[in-house]
């Protein structure tokens, strides 16, 4: 059975729509969470109801995860997440001890691009951080708030007895949602992010499995997509291609994240770059070049986009 023990003091007070009240339990720690029933993970929570560490001011790096269930790390040990993966090779690449590089996860599963985003709005200007990375989730994820609470809906899982009984904004979004609008939603989130983190002038990458090269030939898209800052999106199918599968059997397993969390290295390099740490850009890149010759995740998630890619469309 699943184990919460809550914490007697709350040192970061959070807003009820900031987390799942019922799972993110602060100084909790859990066996379960969401989809993940196996009671095989152990999930613990910060003083202010959010998977993982406390926010170390004074660590030498600190790195912001903001995003949804993969990025929460559902199914997932924590230290397996590519998070936490992307902070052990900034770690090694830097020479700087592990402790002293602190991740600060505010995921929460089932998080739509509007959470990602009002969440980064929130608390990222509040706090100080060395690096942000952003995962934005399916386009027909919503929020919605009134003078009667908050809700979260995903217009993907509306169980069909809840059709004829919905809000009238869910019901009146559900009228109108086509994926244009859904895709056009979620670019905007993207494009305010972006504009935040530019102008606070924080690394940062921005990684989506929902924005496919392909989409460049609707024309509805075209001035959003072409309005956004590629550089620092990395579009990737490492979690679809469900190469392995985390504890719940639906989420991504380790070699998904980690993946990922080579393939972000680049970007993350690039990033710091930018923002004149030459010293640290030729440390990463070249730990990530000894990485993505040696590294078991990336190899094997190569290998598997190779080969979907020969098979063609199935």
């Amino acid at each position: 059975m699943a184990l919460m023990t809550p914490s007697e003091t709350l040192e970061w007070t959070v807003q009820p729509c900031d987390i799942r009240q019922d799972d993110h339990i602060p100084g909790a720690v859990t066996t379960r969470y969401g989809k993940d029933v196996s009671d095989t993970v152990s999930y613990r929570f910060n003083s202010a109801g959010f998977r993982g560490e406390e926010y170390d001011p004074e660590a030498r790096i600190r790195i912001c995860v903001i995003g949804e269930s993969n990025s929460f790390g559902t199914g997932l040990a924590e230290e397996l997440t590519y998070g936490s993966r992307v902070a052990d090779h900034l770690s090694l690449a830097l020479g700087v001890p592990r402790e002293e590089v602190n991740v600060l996860n505010l995921s929460v599963g089932g998080a739509s691009g509007d959470y990602v985003t009002r969440m980064l709005l929130k608390h990222v200007p509040a706090l100080e951080f060395d690096l942000v990375l952003l995962y934005f989730p399916p386009p027909q994820r919503m929020e919605y708030c009134d003078a009667n609470g908050f809700e979260r809906f995903n217009l993907a899982s509306i169980p069909p007895e809840r059709l004829d009984n919905l809000p009238p904004p869910l019901e009146g979004y559900l009228e109108l949602y086509n994926d244009n609008l859904g895709r056009i939603a979620m670019i905007k989130n993207i494009l305010l992010a972006q504009g935040l983190l530019e102008h606070a002038r924080i690394p940062y990458v921005i990684a989506t499995e929902h924005l496919r090269p392909n989409l460049g030939n609707r024309p509805r898209l075209a001035p959003f997509l072409g309005a956004l800052d590629n550089r620092w999106i990395l579009r990737h199918r490492y979690f679809v291609m469900r190469l392995d599968r985390a504890a719940d059997g639906t989420h991504g397993g380790p070699i998904g994240h980690g993946a990922l969390a080579v393939a972000m290295l680049p970007l993350i390099a690039a990033q710091f770059d930018r923002h004149g740490e030459e010293e640290a850009v030729e440390k990463i890149t070249l730990h990530c070049k000894r990485l993505k010759a040696a590294d078991p995740d990336w190899k094997a998630m190569r290998r598997a986009l190779r080969e979907a890619k020969e098979r063609g469309p199935q």
